[in-house]
């Protein structure tokens, strides 16, 4: 058994801990500024981040897709971008999607707004996500599961909170956003031009934040910046005086253990750095 320990900013770890695949949509009105490729690797997709009274805005652009073409059945294909994983719910097409973390506010909530810009629409078979692979000694190659019969759009959203949970006391959100949805009935996939969506925070408890001496004045206004950062983007700087939330990373340092096997002892280590 290999035991590294290693002690490093929380902000670096959150990073680390919550790089994730993400799903994001498209609409309907075309843009030549979009365009498939088929050779690798295509263009990054860029992303954006600001910071602004109670909210956060974020923006993708998508300049190229990469279009991949599957060894053991001629007729279908899949989407891939740098930087993002893929839907991992087998049965379901393999679209590429990515998640973007938040800490949210001590003692508000966030809620999401999302809107689209182009979309190039294509006619393809997608392939279903492969079922997963076991560490047992087993070469045999990826299967492809068949896609399970739905309706209309897979996904319906653009972005959306997917998940929310306390990480180390810190209430953590997670925006699921996908560039690609796919229409199985027609065989029509939306490949998005850009999304764009704003994270807002709003109290829980309203009365908790209001100075009952000036029916004008909330104390609630928020210029925090919660975007943990990751492969995509730079993170901005905090704005504006009044700040309620004090992330953790600027507390000091947090240590923590990470525990493997020998066969894993070496990629490992590069955390401990």
């Amino acid at each position: 058994m290999a035991i590294c320990y290693l002690s490093l900013c929380g902000q670096f770890l959150k990073s680390c801990l919550l790089f994730a695949a993400v799903s994001l949509l498209s609409s309907n009105t075309a843009k030549a500024s979009t365009k498939v490729v088929d050779t690798s690797p295509c263009a990054i997709p860029t992303r954006t981040v600001s910071v602004v009274e109670n909210s956060v805005n974020v923006s993708y652009t998508f300049p190229e897709y990469q279009k991949n073409s599957i060894p053991t059945s001629a007729d279908s294909i899949y989407y891939s971008l740098p930087g993002f994983g893929f839907c991992n719910e087998v049965g379901r097409p393999k679209l590429p999607m990515r998640v973007d973390t938040f800490v949210i506010p001590e003692g508000f909530e966030a809620t999401i707004s999302c809107s689209s810009g182009g979309a190039l629409s294509t006619s393809c078979k997608m392939v279903g996500v492969e079922y997963p692979l076991f560490d047992n000694g087993d070469s045999s190659p990826l299967t492809y599961s068949l896609i399970k019969p739905y309706s209309g759009t897979f996904p319906t959203e653009s972005a959306l909170i997917n998940y929310e949970y306390t990480l180390r006391g810190e209430k953590v959100a997670e925006v699921l956003v996908s560039p690609v949805k796919y229409n199985q009935q027609t065989g029509k996939a939306e490949l998005a031009e850009e999304i764009n969506y704003t994270l807002t925070y709003t109290p829980i408890d309203e009365s908790l934040f209001t100075d009952e001496t000036d029916s004008d004045y909330t104390s609630w206004t928020v210029y925090v910046n919660g975007y943990l950062n990751n492969a995509l983007a730079k993170i901005p700087k905090d704005i504006g005086k009044k700040v309620t939330y004090v992330p953790d990373d600027q507390k000091g340092i947090v240590g923590y253990l990470i525990v493997t096997t020998d066969k894993y002892k070496d990629p490992v280590e590069t955390f401990a750095y």
